[in-house]
């Protein structure tokens, strides 16, 4: 969006409505992502990838003491969600 409009908007106290979904990891959350992440948990954009190496969901990622937020399209929400089923039984981490 170019930032006229996004001022325009902004001015006249609107809003504009993403797409993008937003989950939050907790109780060791960081050893977590970090295990099962393609990137280190310094950068801002990190993905799950499946066992063979194909991208699951690219996503921004942000740390806030031991918890961490992604943030990805919500197109992906679906692929995201079957992925981290086989692997959130068996942590602790919500």
């Amino acid at each position: 969006m170019d930032t006229v409009l996004y001022n325009k908007i902004i001015s006249k106290g609107g809003f504009k409505k993403l797409n993008k979904i937003v989950y939050k990891f907790t109780n060791n959350a960081i050893e977590l992502v970090n295990s099962m992440s393609s990137n280190s948990m310094e950068n801002d954009k990190n993905a799950f990838l499946d066992p063979f190496g194909k991208i699951i969901v690219v996503f921004y990622q942000l740390l806030d003491g031991d918890d961490v937020y992604i943030i990805f399209n919500n197109q992906f929400e679906e692929r995201f969600l079957d992925h981290m089923k086989k692997y959130m039984k068996f942590s602790k981490t919500k």
